[in-house]
């Protein structure tokens, strides 16, 4: 997660939502010198009914743990489309399994928690898709014109047309990120 505790603001970094890109921008020293963002790490991303407290803090930035001294700041989750984001974690995995299939990775690990529906795991106040995401920081007065949104930890260029039973499940597995970011089914 990324702070920012003059401005009173966390900014989520849930997978393959542009949570690299946005790190590389708001804590960059050059674009908002002292008034820039901090990462902060914590637990693996976990659902608050199943632990009372995180048994661990590895380094992760996609974490949905909540600090405390945060309690009163303004929560802002990226959201993605989620045909585009399961096709992104799909080519993500192949970096360690270049052989996995698209139907292989959506019925077997696309279940995992850090790739749930991001409106399901991570409390916030305010949604910014990352289709817009320059005119999104605009709007919260977080982005400089003066320098580029960066897009980082980008997916390999492999094609893939989603079928229509693709587009089903992902619908299953994700509709509360359909209905939240309003995106088509």
């Amino acid at each position: 997660m990324l702070i920012n505790n003059n401005r009173k603001i966390l900014v989520w970094q849930p997978f393959k939502n542009y949570s690299s890109s946005l790190a590389d921008y708001l804590t960059s020293n050059k674009i908002f010198g002292k008034e820039r963002f901090v990462f902060a790490q914590g637990p693996v991303p976990y659902l608050e009914n199943d632990v009372l407290e995180p048994e661990h803090e590895p380094s992760l930035g996609h974490t949905n743990w909540f600090p405390k001294r945060a309690t009163g700041y303004t929560k802002i989750l990226p959201i993605r489309n989620p045909y585009s984001r399961a096709v992104s974690q799909w080519k993500h995995a192949l970096k360690y399994d270049d052989g996995l299939s698209f139907d292989g990775w959506l019925l077997r690990h696309s279940k995992q928690l850090i790739q749930f529906p991001v409106s399901k795991v991570y409390r916030y106040d305010k949604l910014i898709k990352v289709e817009n995401i320059e005119q999104e920081l605009k709007d919260l007065s977080l982005f400089n014109d003066e320098y580029d949104f960066p897009h980082n930890n980008k997916s390999d260029d492999v094609d893939l047309e989603l079928n229509e039973e693709h587009k089903k499940l992902i619908y299953f597995l994700h509709q509360s990120d359909f209905e939240a970011g309003g995106y088509s089914k």
